[in-house]
């Protein structure tokens, strides 16, 4: 197993005539102190349990009385104190609050580390060095000969085998302009598989606008999702009541709803709260957000159509939402059966990214493809024009048919793949 231990310095990774950072472990970076984010980062890189070596006494005292929860057991040591390794510990992940890694530079050293050596970053060009992995009974050794975890570390990442990696791939906070700089880019590169062309050019910036003024308060994700959710039922009620100005304020609401559906995915990935509950819920919430704009869309259009006609268009559309969902969920089934392991899920519209620079590449497959493009809401742009000019009946029309000339047409795309999958595996 995997144990991390984190320091409250950058003393192990910093070069001998180098500066010590002036960043504090307790600053926050989007939500999280960077202590804690060094921990929830070890975690995911498959880091089972940690060790903090914490320098500043007063900030170890504050560590071992916090009842803050964390999904992994913790301990605090000071720097002259014995460090224990758990018994089932082969590797040790060595980080510091003041070197920010990307996650895709953790899983790689973890993998090298697996190969059967101990590994540490090293940027070329860079004045310090990055995180490292190395034995644990190397580091055994050394605590049982009585040197303090602070040394000991340091001269086993300075042995180290050395991996050249992206200047890129870790970044030293060495003062506050770089934590800013870091701030500044973790935002900026916050993307989702799904986005379209409305997420690219308008909700993207709504969203991370939203997200940096409630990262830091006690808001889960899930709470933004049931917010969210709550604005597009809100839309659906004004159009529901029909009239030119319900239907553009409706339009308006609707559309700031589906720029904060990106929010809960960025404060899921920036506190590390992610989870399979939460993306159901997001999904769902979508579908349940689409299902009450169509039908009420088709109910104000009653006055224009006439009852019967809007009453048909709005069936049709609710069940040919609830078709779209359950033929993508089939070949979610298909690509499973195509590629173990990669099969999508309606999670997609939550899989979002930091714009990782040195993660290896990466092929979407077709399903991926279109599903993104089904989930995106870019046709929440139709319904704010066509609001805008007092036609929104005219969606009526076009939701009720072209939800099912989708399911249809990707129904048979869908059936084709499976023949070819039986085929691959008779």
């Amino acid at each position: 197993m995997i144990h991390a231990v984190v320091f409250d310095t950058d003393a192990p990774f910093r070069a001998g005539d180098a500066p010590a950072s002036d960043v504090s472990a307790e600053d926050r970076l989007a939500g999280l102190t960077l202590l804690r984010r060094m921990i929830l980062m070890a975690r995911e890189a498959g880091a089972a349990s940690a060790t903090v070596v914490a320098h500043d006494p007063e900030s170890a005292r504050r560590w071992r009385s916090s009842e803050v929860a964390l999904p992994i057991p913790v301990t605090v040591v000071e720097p002259n104190e014995l460090l224990l390794l758990p018994d089932e510990c082969d590797g040790v992940l060595v980080l510091s609050a003041q070197v920010l890694p990307q996650a895709s530079l953790l899983d790689r050293l973890v993998d090298e580390f697996r190969a059967g050596r101990s590994v540490a970053a090293v940027a070329s060009g860079a004045a310090s060095g990055g995180p490292a992995v190395v034995h644990a009974d190397d580091l055994r050794e050394r605590s049982a000969a009585g040197e303090s975890p602070t040394h000991a570390v340091e001269q086993l990442v300075r042995v180290a085998g050395p991996t050249v990696v992206d200047p890129r791939s870790y970044r030293h906070l060495i003062d506050q302009e770089a934590v800013a700089a870091a701030d500044r880019d973790m935002y900026r590169g916050m993307t989702s598989a799904s986005d379209g062309f409305v997420d690219r050019v308008f909700s993207r910036h709504v969203s991370r606008w939203f997200t940096r003024r409630i990262v830091n308060l006690p808001i889960t994700p899930n709470q933004i999702t049931w917010f969210h959710l709550a604005l597009g039922l809100g839309a659906a009620g004004l159009f529901w009541r029909g009239g030119y100005v319900s239907g553009l304020f409706g339009a308006v609401l609707l559309q700031l709803s589906v720029a904060l559906d990106c929010s809960d995915g960025e404060v899921a990935r920036l506190k590390f709260q992610t989870s399979r509950f939460g993306s159901q819920l997001d999904v769902a919430a979508d579908n349940i957000i689409n299902v009450a704009v169509f039908a009420a869309i088709a109910k104000a259009a009653a006055g224009r159509l006439g009852s019967r006609l809007a009453l048909t268009l709005g069936a049709l559309s609710v069940i040919g939402v609830a078709m779209c969902v359950l033929v993508v969920l089939l070949m979610v089934r298909v690509q499973g059966r195509l590629r173990p392991g990669e099969a999508s899920s309606l999670a997609v519209t939550n899989r979002l990214s930091f714009n990782d620079p040195v993660a290896p590449a990466t092929t979407a497959t077709m399903v991926d493809t279109v599903i993104n493009e089904v989930t995106s809401r870019d046709f929440t742009v139709l319904i704010v024009a066509l609001a805008i000019i007092n036609h929104l009946e005219w969606f009526a029309w076009l939701a009720g048919i072209g939800s099912h000339v989708f399911w249809v047409s990707f129904g048979a795309v869908q059936l084709s793949m499976l023949r070819s999958a039986s085929a691959k595996l008779s």
